[in-house]
C-alpha cells in the first residue's frame, strides 16, 4: 500500500514538477503541465523561440518578441522593421541618426553632405597651387603659402628665369657696350 501512494496512487497530492509551486492529484499532473502550469514551455509563433514559460509568453509576444513590428525610434518613418531590425537601422542606416564630423560638429546624418559643402574645416579640398593635393580647408593656406612643392617649383623656375633674363640682357648689353666702344677706338 505505502508503494501504491508513494509512485502511483492519483489521489495523492503532489507538488508541480515544473516548479510553479501548485499542489494537485496526482491524476491532474498532466494535464497542469501540459495546460495551466505558468512554468510550462510555450512556443513564439513570430520568433520560433521554444523556451518561453506561459507565464511571460503574453509580454513576449506584446512587447519583447525580436521580430515584433516596430518604427524608427528616431522618427524617420522607415515602413518594415522589427525590434530587432530597428537597432541595426537605428545605429547604422537612419538618416536621423546623430554622428560626429571629424571637425567636432554634431548633426543628424541627413545634414553632413550640407555640412561638408559649407560649413566643416576638415573637407578635403585640392590645393588652389596644382601639386594634386588634397588637405583639410583649415590647412590650406599654410600649405599653399609654405609647403607647396608646386609653388616652391614654380617659384624656383620663375626666379630662374628672371635671373637668366636678366644674366643673359646684363651679359648682351655688357657685350655690346663693350663691342661698341672697343670699334670707336
Amino acid at each position: 500500500m505505502d508503494d501504491h501512494q508513494r509512485n502511483d496512487c492519483g489521489s495523492v497530492i503532489v507538488r508541480c514538477k515544473m516548479g510553479c509551486g501548485l499542489k494537485f492529484q496526482r491524476k491532474l499532473s498532466d494535464f497542469h503541465v501540459n495546460n495551466s502550469c505558468p512554468k510550462r514551455l510555450c512556443t513564439c509563433s513570430m520568433c520560433g523561440d521554444t523556451s518561453i514559460w506561459a507565464e511571460e509568453f503574453e509580454e513576449h509576444t506584446a512587447k519583447l518578441c525580436p521580430n515584433l513590428p516596430a518604427e524608427c525610434q528616431l522618427g524617420c518613418g522607415i515602413k518594415g522593421l522589427n525590434i530587432k531590425l530597428e537597432l541595426i537601422h537605428r545605429i547604422n542606416a537612419c538618416p536621423n541618426r546623430i554622428i560626429r564630423c571629424l571637425c567636432g560638429v554634431t548633426m543628424e546624418f541627413f545634414r553632413y553632405d550640407t555640412h561638408l559643402v559649407g560649413d566643416c574645416e576638415n573637407k578635403l579640398q585640392l590645393c588652389s597651387q596644382g601639386c594634386g593635393l588634397r588637405l583639410p580647408r583649415e590647412d590650406l593656406p599654410k600649405h599653399c603659402q609654405y609647403e607647396c612643392t608646386h609653388l616652391l617649383t614654380h617659384l624656383l623656375t620663375h626666379s630662374l628665369t628672371h635671373l637668366l633674363t636678366y644674366l643673359l640682357t646684363h651679359l648682351l648689353t655688357h657685350s655690346l657696350t663693350h663691342s661698341l666702344t672697343h670699334s670707336f677706338i
